[in-house]
């Protein structure tokens, strides 16, 4: 178990232009909900003191793909200096082992999200849309790559439960072809902003800062990518669509590894509750291909 930063995952953190943004990514899993309350608190009383902010917090709902992660709430934090994100994980938060059964924090580069521009383009895809419907297809089928894809048939099912439920999906990804997951990206935002879903975080990913080297999602990620669906129903709706099906040779070229965390914004999560972790799906561990 591992629940705070060591000295050398803090080095490292502080390592790198001294200037630049950092992210705290944080993956919880809960162990007891009253010290987990009082820790959140000590949390963001340190994150504030080092001039950081919080610009996420869901709970998590499932790992879709993670090679049997467990969490319950996903915070994303973010910090105008190394130095600063460093100095936020240094306080000791007295209520960690207690609160805490594990956590896996990774150190990510914020980039700027083009805004104005993705909501035009959104407005242009729907009215796209409006004009040219399109046909629904079976899911895709089973790329047999476990590394990247959970089962369509688990998937699926998770989609189809609470189909109205809001939905955010943290993307961890390994590239192995950056072009092609490029063309795959340029395919799929116009199946996002048509549903009127899309990114709403996105960094670069850098080093683990608390966590163990044998987490399922300890891995040398290059991208974080945060997704926001109106409901599950409109992600399971778009991979049912024969235009999006079309970029999936890319994204399958150009991924050598993929981490998919399912999570509710915070306070719209009904009924949740860190009694417990979320499901972690079957499907293959991180890392496996078959």
């Amino acid at each position: 178990m591992s629940v705070e930063a060591s000295e050398t995952q803090l080095a490292a953190l502080r390592g790198g232009d001294p200037t630049e943004r950092i992210a705290l990514v944080r993956l919880l899993h809960v162990n007891e909900p009253g010290a987990y309350a009082r820790w959140l608190a000590t949390l963001d009383a340190a994150v504030q003191a080092a001039g950081g902010r919080r610009v996420y917090r869901g709970a998590v709902d499932a790992v879709l793909l993670g090679g049997g992660a467990l969490a319950d709430e996903l915070l994303i934090d973010e910090f105008p200096s190394r130095e600063l994100a460093a100095e936020s994980l240094r306080n000791a938060n007295p209520h960690a082992e207690s609160a805490l059964a594990e956590a896996f924090v990774l150190a990510a580069r914020p980039r700027r999200l083009p805004r104005l521009a993705l909501r035009v383009a959104g407005l242009v895809a729907r009215l796209s849309a409006a004009r040219r419907p399109e046909r629904r297809a079976p899911l895709p089928p089973d790329s047999g790559l476990r590394a990247i894809d959970p089962l369509p048939e688990v998937l699926a099912a998770f989609l189809e439960s609470e189909a109205q439920r809001p939905l955010d999906v943290l993307n961890l990804n390994q590239h192995s072809d950056r072009a092609a997951y490029a063309r795959y990206g340029r395919n799929t935002i116009t199946q996002l902003l048509r549903r009127r879903a899309g990114p709403i975080w996105m960094a670069d990913a850098l080093s683990l800062v608390v966590g163990a080297a044998s987490h399922p999602l300890a891995q040398p990620w290059d991208e974080i990518l945060l997704v926001r669906y109106p409901s599950r129903g409109s992600m399971l709706d778009m991979l049912r669509e024969p235009s999006y099906q079309r970029g999936l040779p890319h994204r399958e070229q150009g991924l050598a590894r993929a981490g998919l965390v399912a999570a509710c914004p915070l306070p719209r999560a009904p009924g949740h509750s860190v009694e417990g972790p979320a499901r972690s799906i079957p499907g293959g561990r991180a890392g496996e291909t078959s």
